[in-house]
């Protein structure tokens, strides 16, 4: 009887095994992200996947890579849409999907003399800029801030940014 349960076992792990190699499982994530480059993470065994991202579920034109076991984080920013990705071993994941949500944000940092006006969003940002000279005449200057791109700024400025993309 102890024999028949060790096989039982061993052939339970076995078949766990052979179906981890067969068939990559995609990590639940949110369904929501704010992140460009997120991070895609499946379970399996030590060898080379290739994994396939795209903004369409039939993967017409998807990004493919060969990446080793068992995350890869994309190069460039993912555009801001529904994602679509699956990742092929030996067979292929069933297809997850997650969307990629606008986020503007900026972030502000005081220093001596001057602010600090940081893109703390995930997308680029036409930044308004107006200064008050001391005659009271406004200059309105322009810039579009990259994510994480900052811009010194006199503290008697007045700043509006709106989404670039």
């Amino acid at each position: 009887m102890k024999t028949i349960l060790k096989i039982g076992i061993v052939n339970l792990i076995l078949i766990i095994l052979i179906l981890t190699i067969l068939f990559p499982l995609p990590k639940t994530q949110d369904k929501i992200t704010y992140e460009r480059k997120p991070e895609f993470k499946w379970t399996g065994i030590p060898m080379t996947y290739t994994i396939l991202i795209d903004n369409n579920p039939e993967f017409t034109s998807p990004i493919k890579k060969q990446v080793p076991c068992c995350s890869y984080v994309p190069e460039e920013n993912l555009p801001l849409e529904k994602i679509y990705w699956k990742v092929v071993g030996l067979f292929s994941s069933k297809t997850s999907d997650f969307d990629i949500e606008s986020k503007v944000s900026l972030k502000l940092e005081q220093e001596e003399e001057n602010y600090i006006v940081t893109n703390d969003g995930n997308s680029k940002l036409n930044v308004s800029i107006e200064e008050s000279l001391k005659n009271k005449i406004s200059i309105t200057g322009q810039a579009v801030l990259d994510m994480d791109e900052s811009l010194t700024l006199k503290k008697d400025t007045r700043v509006k940014a709106e989404q670039y993309e």
